[in-house]
């Protein structure tokens, strides 16, 4: 899948936020596979970020989240 890490910072309250670009078809199967994940992490689309998907990670599941992002990277679609 077609997903692109834009920006990564580290907010007041230790938590990483990611930024993602990915064509908007993606932001469905994405937001699947999140939801799925319940409690791994908190996503949306942030105001006139056309085509961005924002991610928020705790630390102690980040490990976690970087797997799924990188096996959700290699899918063939």
């Amino acid at each position: 899948m077609e997903i692109k890490e834009i920006n990564k910072s580290i907010l007041p309250d230790g938590v990483v936020r990611f930024q993602y670009a990915m064509p908007s078809e993606n932001f469905i199967y994405m937001g699947y596979i999140l939801e799925s994940l319940e409690g791994l992490c908190i996503y949306t689309n942030p105001p006139g970020k056309k085509n961005v998907m924002q991610v928020d990670v705790v630390p102690l599941l980040l490990d976690n989240f970087q797997e799924i992002i990188t096996a959700i990277q290699n899918l063939p679609f």
